[in-house]
């Protein structure tokens, strides 16, 4: 009794493992491409892939742990054809060298082939899935796409300045794949706040970064949406003035819109003993939706040349310097250009110094 029991547990347990092994997550796209990855390989493949895409998309690392199991199995699904014809296509071409011995170069420049294929693989179909593009979007918010602004320091030190600033008008209380995770809070993804026009903050006294108090003067020229001339008025800050833009009875459409902003601001150059300085903050740090881009050209005045350059990136006072400088030459003028390598969250901004 007790042999045909132990005969009977084995026969269970052949069989379940038979069926675990029948029914989990396999991966099988070709039979030559099977010698060359195993299960637990071709996983670390897809989190790899998956985790370079949400980190390229600035997807908060909480929001993958989460959710990557949704995503993996999306991803694992709809790549599969390609995928098939991809090896194939290696396949074909390697002909006979498929076979290559396990531990050959021959067996690792065709490993790499499927690897470099199974990437680029992932990568077309994530980005053009409509069910996994929600994953690594947050353009349904409320965000700028782009901050352009070109400063032309006057011989009297007055600054003349355009800025252009791209807006993405969303309506996102909700996100399509997190929903309200608190998680979006942080990168301004869930926001809604743009209705009738944008607000710019403009600061007209306050202590620079020589303890010193310093008054500015601000003057506004110009304002449009979209290249027309568009509504706007001031109202005091508690430390300056706030530029209110667009028709406060009138909302605006949904989508993108380009304001574009000149002014003119004085007393914004500190001088020292042997050489100017404009410590400048770019964007200000007030906005509470997120910036993709920012950049700012300064043009000197002619026979003027940026003794040192410096920019900054983050909330007011960081040292982070997510940026880079580049000068260039353009008649007698310097042209200093800054620009942001990674997008600013709510309240960060880009501060440059010249």
């Amino acid at each position: 009794m007790r042999i045909s029991s132990l005969i009977l547990l084995f026969c269970c347990s052949v069989f379940f493992a038979a069926a675990q092994k029948k029914y989990q997550d396999t991966y099988y796209y070709t039979q030559a491409s099977e010698k060359y990855f195993t299960d637990g390989e071709i996983d670390s493949l897809f989190r790899t892939a998956i985790e370079n895409i949400f980190s390229q998309n600035a997807v908060p690392v909480s929001l993958l742990d989460k959710h990557y199991i949704t995503v993996k199995s999306i991803l694992a699904g709809a790549v599969r054809n390609n995928l098939i014809v991809s090896f194939k296509e290696i396949e074909n071409k390697a002909k006979k060298n498929i076979n290559a011995d396990s531990g050959s170069q021959q067996y690792a420049d065709n490993k790499k082939l499927y690897t470099d294929a199974f990437i680029k693989q992932v990568n077309n179909i994530f980005y053009t899935n409509k069910y996994l593009l929600p994953y690594i979007s947050f353009n349904t918010g409320d965000r700028i796409i782009y901050f352009s602004s070109t400063v032309r320091v006057q011989t009297d030190g007055t600054l003349m300045v355009q800025e252009t600033i791209k807006v993405n008008n969303g309506d996102a209380n909700y996100h399509p794949a997190y929903g309200t995770d608190s998680a979006l809070q942080a990168t301004g993804a869930l926001n809604d706040e743009i209705k009738r026009g944008i607000v710019r903050n403009f600061p007209l006294f306050y202590v620079n970064k020589y303890k010193l108090f310093q008054n500015t003067t601000f003057k506004v020229k110009q304002v449009l949406r979209n290249g027309q001339k568009e509504e706007y008025y001031t109202e005091k800050a508690v430390n300056g003035i706030k530029l209110f833009i667009g028709n406060k009875y009138r909302t605006i459409n949904s989508g993108i819109h380009t304001y574009t902003i000149e002014y003119e601001t004085g007393h914004q150059l500190k001088h020292l003993n042997k050489f100017d300085e404009l410590y400048w903050n770019v964007t200000g740090n007030g906005w509470s939706f997120r910036m993709d881009s920012v950049s700012c050209s300064i043009i000197l005045p002619k026979g003027a040349a940026p003794l040192s350059n410096k920019c900054y990136t983050g909330n007011q006072g960081s040292t982070a310097e997510n940026c880079t400088v580049t000068v260039s030459t353009v008649g007698d003028s310097s042209i200093v250009v800054f620009k942001t390598t990674k997008s600013l969250r709510p309240q960060q901004g880009l501060t440059v110094a010249t």
